[in-house]
């Protein structure tokens, strides 16, 4: 009696499992993403946070933005109770604000600066929680759409010298 050979499942099964598998750690793999990190023109709603080893950074439901170590409360914007369904949003002039549904804003960092560019935020290691990025100084050089040269005036922003900077409040 002649017996047929046993199929080989294991060919017809490891192509899919193999590419699933990839496919799994590629959305779970957290190199992929960063987490500590906010973008302009992205925002934090109710209960949503920002992450770096033991420090958090959330968007409270109480629309009060707090950074934690652990469980303890290390700054906080102190807007709990102004509203309901705040989102906290970094702006693309680099300013990061604190809004109500309808568009009012309770905080911001006043940290903006004139010019419209890429910003951002992020968690660091050592706790402190920096904004990055765009324009900081500029020859005015520029060629502007018209074919025209720049005004040819030097203008700079400082953070140093940026009056409007608030005081951190601290818990």
């Amino acid at each position: 009696m002649a017996t047929n050979p046993p199929l080989k499942t294991h060919h017809l099964l490891k192509p899919t499992f193999v590419s699933s598998l990839f496919l799994i750690l590629l959305l779970l793999n957290p190199a992929c993403y960063a987490y500590n990190v906010l973008y302009s023109g992205q925002s934090l709603g109710p209960g949503e946070y920002l992450v770096e080893g033991f420090y958090l950074f959330i968007m409270q439901k109480d629309c009060n933005l707090v950074l934690y170590e652990s469980t303890e409360p290390l700054w906080a914007s102190n807007t709990a109770g102004s509203a309901l369904n705040c989102s906290c949003h970094l702006d693309k002039y680099g300013n990061l604000k604190i809004e109500t549904s309808d568009s009012n804003t309770l905080w911001e960092s006043k940290s903006g600066s004139v010019f419209s560019s890429h910003f951002v935020l992020v968690l660091q290691k050592d706790r402190n929680l920096v904004i990055y990025g765009g324009n900081v100084w500029s020859t005015s050089t520029e060629i502007n759409p018209n074919g025209e040269e720049g005004s040819g005036v030097i203008s700079a922003i400082s953070m140093a010298d940026n009056k409007t900077v608030p005081e951190v409040s601290r818990v």
